[in-house]
């Protein structure tokens, strides 16, 4: 009995490809070193900390345009005319192809108008190397034996994974990574442990394919190995969105596998994957009860366990399958067996949903380790992370509304979320890679991103299409098939397994990262790229609409056009590397007080990398600091100079990057190095400005605002001291009205709202700013509230109460409100008998308040309390 098998690499009536068809135009093996650079690429960018870090992703990006046009000159050159080159080299066959180039444009367009340009750049030159490496894959995986290979090195890229994590839990000298283990969770070369947790789940979902798909008996042992461990690290990382989604995943691929191989997944899946979730039972709580011993013996244990039921299934499975052939077995006994498994799985899963209410935990202790088991407890629809991640998402949509066509460029939500906040919290990143591209690049680069996925699964349609796994039944064998034609639908079959685990993979990672960051990490993105290039050359068929070379010379235009997109990657990431090491240089040389190396060394930083605002206001810090000294010894001069380079880079780092937190607050200390209290206070404004709701960015500004208020107000300019002191007072009232207008968006059933009652602080800074402006009555009824409340649990303002430190300032700015006061009134007229007591009562009050001070302020209040009881004792007010 004969049968046609189709190939996943030719589709179904295409002709077969001849010797000479295969010929190359010119004998040079680039594969040779297009092939292991791939292979490097994906295994060697996860233990690099996720390349998260610019250090290690710009080297990253240099290597993958090498690789790129490696790829392409292995395309080209493996052709046999000029005409085949062209053809094998067209772009736009499939929509994968048009959805990536119009993302990694939209990226570089979104550099014009974003709102950190520094970051933008740097997203632009990461999406133009997604889209280089997808090609780079898509070309390079262009036969059966080709594509598996590539999908075997993704695979293998875990094993110094899980080998770092468990070699930091165990905290071997040669094993253990900074971070890789804390508190009981696994980081591993990730440093993140949710991260690792998708990667990680990735790999089993794709190791559990190649099962399938492998005819080696080692590499079948060597999978199931590798699953079990994959799987025992995977749940040691406490990741409660992997965990939610990865049963969701197990059961697609094991429905959507071939019939004729699904039960074998199956058992596999049950068995294999159980060792490991058992062993992690056992590994976390060693490790935590510092047994190093018992840890290494229990993971040996877990090795030996996977190997030897491999090799024991795989034993019982040909020994079954020896007895059906010789009909010493029916198919009966063979569908019971494979229902007996499957009511022993629902039985499981039954047991658990029983147990789920009242005693989840310790049903699951069996098969989790007790820390994994208090995670699962906490999976919830209103935990605080969740929630959180859900108001980023919707506070990420109301940033895209604003700027819906080029978005606000890579690093926009960064820069630019605190202003829509609707509640306080703290991320660089949305959490949700569809919603943060949505931010950077706008709804163009949104509905791109979504083609992106929908081209990839309608690649696995295609194939689906074309392979129709379904068609091969349990019962094939006795309908007459010879074992030898068994075998080839078996390995067709674990052709389509492996597919459907890489399509099952993928899904389960754009799940994932629409509640995690997961591919904010280039490693990973990486890899989900790589396998979206392993989906086109597996989908590309012969025809199809194509951007075609001109006729007659698609060589000197495909290479121009290579080479070109190479460059603009690696030339902008080797100069962006080198300012990166020139500024870690002068960063060690100004610890080192070897300020004109670090001035140097910044200005150059600055010169490779103009977009880097932290350079500049490094040396602006530097400068001012050196000219306040410079002043102070009577070198004017020189300390004029300075000072005019000071302003110059401040006002730089200002402009290049006016949404840096970090770096306006660098400013504030610059200017007040050049005696500029005004700046200094406006740069404390921007930053509650920026952070609407961070009572820690008000109470910076008032300490800003009341020393710029005093400094001006003693050199004599009047009128600007007294404008900041207004300001000083208008930080409560920004706090409230921010506080309100958050409290509008926000449902009170379900997020916490910000409490619109300035903190003490700023009632305490409203005080000292009536004092400042000569409103006594406001500033004595405002500081005896903060000391009504220091010792009344409710407090005034609802909070866990008036900190010591505040009732003690409010107490010595009283003191000198009603010192001050006195001496008005006594300047004013003779005091008469009723008026005399009254002085007395106040004085004696004003004895109390600074008795109560000097008991509160302590340490390095103490400076403070003289300076503020000297002003009270001599009856002055600045200014006045």
């Amino acid at each position: 009995m004969s049968r046609h098998i189709a190939s996943p690499e030719r589709p179904v009536g295409a002709p077969e490809r001849t010797a000479s068809a295969r010929r190359p135009l010119v004998y040079v093996n680039v594969r040779f070193f297009a092939v292991p650079l791939l292979y490097a690429a994906v295994t060697v960018a996860p233990l690099a900390r996720g390349l998260f870090f610019e250090p290690d992703l710009l080297p990253a990006q240099v290597v993958v345009a090498a690789l790129f046009v490696l790829a392409v000159a292995d395309r080209w050159l493996r052709q046999r005319s000029q005409q085949e080159a062209q053809a094998a080299l067209r772009f736009g066959s499939e929509p994968m192809d048009w959805a990536a180039a119009v993302l990694a444009l939209l990226y570089a367009a979104s550099f014009w108008v974003a709102a950190d340009r520094r970051a933008a750049l740097a997203g632009a030159l990461r999406y133009a190397t997604y889209a280089m490496v997808y090609l780079a894959a898509a070309y390079l995986a262009d036969e059966r034996g080709a594509r598996k290979r590539l999908l075997r090195a993704v695979w293998l890229g875990g094993l110094p994974v899980v080998a770092f994590a468990v070699g930091s839990a165990l905290r071997l000298p040669w094993l253990a990574f900074p971070g890789g283990y804390v508190d009981g969770r696994f980081l591993s070369t990730f440093q993140y442990p949710n991260a690792l947790a998708a990667y990680l789940m990735l790999l089993i979902l794709l190791g559990l394919g190649l099962w399938s798909a492998e005819r080696s008996r080692v590499w079948r042992a060597v999978y199931a190995v590798g699953s079990a461990s994959y799987l025992m690290v995977f749940l040691g990382t406490g990741s409660r969105g992997a965990w939610t989604i990865f049963p969701f995943a197990l059961a697609a691929l094991v429905a959507g596998a071939e019939p004729a191989e699904r039960w074998r997944l199956f058992y596999h899946v049950v068995i294999t994957l159980g060792v490991g979730a058992l062993g992690s039972t056992r590994f976390v709580p060693a490790v935590e009860a510092g047994m190093r011993g018992r840890s290494a013996a229990i993971l040996a244990g877990v090795v030996v366990a996977a190997l030897a039921l491999e090799v024991g299934g795989r034993w019982v499975r040909g020994a079954v399958e020896r007895r059906v052939e010789r009909g010493e077995v029916g198919l009966t006994t063979v569908l019971a067996l494979r229902w007996l498994g499957a009511l022993y799985g629902l039985a499981v899963a039954g047991s658990i949903a029983a147990y789920a209410q009242g005693a989840l935990p310790s049903a699951l202790a069996g098969f989790l380790p007790q820390g994994a088991v208090s995670r699962v407890q906490s999976i919830s629809f209103t935990s605080d992370s969740l929630l959180t991640r859900l108001l980023a998402s919707r506070d990420a949509w109301r940033l895209a509304l604003t700027h819906p066509w080029l978005g606000l460029g890579a690093g926009g939500w960064n820069a630019l979320y605190h202003t829509v906040q609707s509640a306080l919290y703290w991320t660089t990143e949305v959490h949700n890679q569809f919603f943060q591209t949505l931010v950077e690049t706008g709804f163009p680069g949104f509905l791109a991103y979504l083609a992106l996925w929908g081209g990839a699964a309608w690649a696995v349609v295609r194939v689906a299409r074309r392979l129709r796994p379904w068609r091969w039944q349990p019962g094939e064998r006795a309908r007459g098939s010879s074992r030898r034609e068994l075998r080839e639908l078996r390995h067709e079959a674990g052709s389509w397994n492996l597919i459907w685990a890489v399509a099952v993979a993928l899904l389960a990672m754009a799940a994932h990262s629409a509640m995690d960051f997961d591919l904010s990490l280039p490693a990973i993105a990486l890899l989900v790229w790589v396998l979206f290039g392993w989906l086109r050359a597996l989908a590309t068929e012969t025809t199809g609409p194509a951007i075609r070379f001109a006729a007659g010379w698609p060589v000197p235009l495909g290479t121009l056009g290579v080479l070109a997109l190479a460059a603009a990657v690696a030339y902008p990431s080797l100069r962006l590397d080198e300012a990166g090491q020139v500024g870690a240089q002068a960063a060690r040389a100004m610890s080192q007080r070897k300020y004109a190396e670090a001035v140097s060394g910044f200005e150059r930083a600055s010169q490779l990398d103009p977009w880097t605002a932290s350079f500049d206001a490094d040396r602006s810090q530097i400068l001012a600091a050196a000219a306040a000294e410079a002043r102070s010894r009577g070198q004017l001069g020189t300390a004029a100079r300075l000072a005019v380079a000071a302003r110059q880079a401040a006002f730089e780092a200002e402009r290049v990057q006016p949404y840096n937190l970090p770096v306006r607050s660098e400013l504030i200390q610059t200017y007040t190095f050049l005696d500029d209290p005004a700046s200094a206070a406006e740069q404390a404004l921007a930053v509650v400005r920026l952070v609407a709701l961070d009572p820690q960015a008000y109470e910076t500004a008032a300490t800003v605002l009341l020393n710029s208020a005093m400094a001006e107000l003693a050199s004599g300019d009047r009128a600007q001291g007294l404008q900041l002191a207004r300001q000083l007072g208008q930080l409560a009232g920004m706090w409230r009205q921010a506080a309100s207008q958050a409290n509008r968006r926000l449902d009170p059933a379900v997020h916490p709202r910000p409490d619109p009652t300035p903190p003490p602080e700023l009632l305490l800074a409203q005080g000292q700013s009536a004092y400042l402006l000569g409103q006594w009555e406001e500033a004595d009824r405002l500081f005896h509230g903060l000391l009504q409340a220091s010792g009344d649990a409710r407090t005034v303002t609802g909070r866990p109460g008036v900190s010591t430190l505040v009732a003690g300032q409010a107490a010595i700015w009283w003191a000198a409100s009603l010192t001050w006061q006195e001496v008005r009134a006594s300047a004013a007229q003779p005091a008469s008998a009723q008026e005399a007591a009254a002085v007395g009562a106040r004085r004696s009050l004003v004895g109390v308040l600074l008795r109560s001070a000097e008991s509160r302020l302590a340490g390095a209040q103490a400076a403070y309390m003289s300076a503020v009881s000297a002003h009270v004792g001599e009856g002055a007010v600045w200014g006045r």
